[in-house]
């Protein structure tokens, strides 16, 4: 019980840091809904790694450069997520998840998180990749956005599967976040599928679907 009230602290104060209390209204409100109906819709892509012949750090003349990162890390780096949630990401460590960071000069400019034989979309959704990995819950910080960070940190992640053997890698979207969109189909993803699920009452229902690229000309780009 006392940990359920202190997680629940940690989310009011960080979601009143981040949005005040009309995003708290929101997450409340939210979550009252899915009691009753609860829908998730998810683009997933995936793609084949692909070994580069230079090192690991290029960005058009940044030096973009990756490490992995532990727990203690991502707390002197104020990774806000080890910050007011400590016990789920000391979780993804203990499961045998990775942490990636990209720096630019030093400074943190994005973190992508992988797993092995699996995609984890969300707690309820994963997807099985058995000879590959699967990427999520990225974030590029917000100083370092619009400057194509984030697909080049991707096609770095593939670099690192190809040497590392993986045969396929998964990611996940959600259809609205033209900005994530875009960065996956220019690190070359290809779509797979759509995902939606309903939840009503405790009854869960899933369906895909196909899609198709989202940004014009991607493919051709991502494959350079």
């Amino acid at each position: 019980m006392k940990r359920i009230l202190t997680n629940v602290a940690r989310s009011i104060h960080y979601n009143y840091k981040d949005g005040g209390l009309r995003q708290i209204a929101g997450r409340v409100v939210a979550r009252v809904r899915q009691l009753f109906i609860d829908r998730t819709d998810y683009l997933i892509y995936q793609t084949a790694p692909r070994a580069t012949s230079g090192p690991e750090s290029s960005h058009r003349g940044l030096p973009l450069q990756r490490e992995e990162l532990d727990f203690e890390r991502l707390v002197e780096l104020q990774y806000f997520k080890a910050i007011y949630y400590p016990e789920g990401i000391r979780g993804r460590f203990q499961a045998g998840e990775r942490c990636h960071g990209f720096f630019v000069d030093e400074q943190l400019a994005n973190i992508a998180w992988s797993t092995r034989g699996v995609l984890n979309v969300d707690p309820h959704l994963s997807i099985e990749c058995e000879d590959g990995a699967g990427i999520y819950d990225c974030w590029t910080m917000a100083e370092f956005r619009g400057r194509g960070i984030y697909p080049e940190s991707l096609r770095m992640l593939l670099a690192r599967f190809s040497v590392e053997g993986c045969g396929t890698v998964l990611i996940a979207v959600d259809p609205d976040n033209i900005r994530s969109i875009k960065g996956i189909e220019r690190a070359g993803f290809l779509p797979l599928k759509r995902v939606k699920t309903t939840v009503r009452l405790g009854k869960r229902l899933v369906r895909s679907e196909s899609f198709s690229l989202r940004v014009e000309g991607a493919e051709g780009r991502g494959a350079g």
